[in-house]
């Protein structure tokens, strides 16, 4: 699970990494359900939006405040072959602060024609 970059007007141009999860299938429930129609995931490219990220970050900063108790609210769990536990403990709030992380410093070098897409292979 990635969060790429590269520049919108240049295609040939290499992507830059800003972020790599592993088994962190809230995060990538989250790209899937609200950034897809069809929910189409396995080596698709997701564009994200600086919006998006937003309000990514608003869901991850709650639950790093109140705690596991508003996560399936704001950032549910999801269960499947790859995607490791479904329960709200310390690895899943591992992934929050670590999603915050890549978020922060995606949004602190946001350029306006940036390409910004989530992709997961499995």
């Amino acid at each position: 699970m990635f969060l790429h970059r590269r520049p919108r007007e240049n295609e040939d141009v290499d992507e830059i990494d800003l972020g790599y999860w592993r088994k962190a299938n809230a995060i990538h429930k989250y790209f899937t359900r609200n950034l897809t129609e069809d929910e189409e995931d396995n080596c698709t490219k997701i564009r994200v939006t600086k919006k998006d990220l937003l309000d990514l970050q608003r869901r991850c900063l709650k639950i790093n405040r109140v705690g596991a108790e508003v996560a399936e609210e704001l950032l549910p769990t999801t269960s499947g072959f790859f995607f490791g536990g479904t329960e709200y403990d310390e690895y899943y709030m591992q992934y929050i602060a670590d999603t915050l992380e890549i978020v922060e410093e995606t949004l602190d070098d946001w350029q306006p024609n940036d390409y910004v897409f989530y992709y997961a292979w499995y």
